[in-house]
């Protein structure tokens, strides 16, 4: 999640949900590899095709090291998500969604703090109260709500199938981004939005 907020303040936030939604995509090419019942099928294939184009089409709309560095990060950050669903599929199999949930939260929260005390031990002190709240935000709401949810509903969805929610947030950001927050949106930014949605839901229908 690091990687990610750090890239929204370099690109931006459509266009970073709509990279984010590539999750999906990696997540059922690496699926068959790592959890059991999980099979690669054509349907599943060209929707990563189709997605990989358009999130090189999206890319190709950014200027600037900054920006580039910014799908960088959002990249890095779809890879720990990867990562984090194979192993929550195989984990929640045989763990109570509860006990995974608080033992990761602590975890994180542990290792995310000693590595921002470490980075700069005056920005605790710097912070705002409306800064707090946003941490807190993020942390209870964003992360460990939408965590413990994803790790119920894993029971019972295949994990392929399960990220595709992510399309119809991502679409809601990107026209939101461009509409109300003025945020840049040429051709590009739209074929790639189009070509991604298009190959996730491919690749989440079942």
């Amino acid at each position: 999640m690091g990687l990610l907020y750090w890239a929204q303040t370099r690109i931006p936030c459509g266009t970073t949900a709509v990279l984010v939604a590539t999750t999906q995509i990696l997540v059922a090419l690496a699926a068959p590899l790592a959890v059991a019942g999980e099979r690669w099928h054509a349907r599943v294939l060209f929707g990563c095709a189709i997605g990989g184009i358009g999130t090189a089409a999206m890319a190709s709309g950014t200027t600037g090291a900054a920006q580039g560095l910014g799908v960088v990060a959002v990249f890095g950050s779809n890879a720990a998500a990867v990562v984090t669903r194979l192993a929550a599929a195989r984990l929640v199999a045989n763990v109570s969604p509860v006990v995974l949930l608080r033992d990761l939260g602590v975890w994180v929260t542990a290792c995310l703090g000693s590595l921002a005390l470490l980075g700069d031990p005056a920005a605790p002190g710097r912070a705002s109260a409306a800064t707090w709240l946003a941490v807190l935000y993020l942390g209870i709401v964003a992360s460990a709500v939408a965590t413990g949810m994803y790790l119920v509903v894993q029971r019972q969805v295949s994990t392929a199938r399960l990220g595709s929610e992510q399309y119809g947030s991502a679409v809601i950001a990107a026209v939101a981004g461009m509409a109300v927050a003025g945020e840049p949106g040429g051709v590009a930014q739209w074929t790639g939005i189009a070509l991604v949605v298009a190959g996730v839901v491919l690749v989440a229908r079942r």
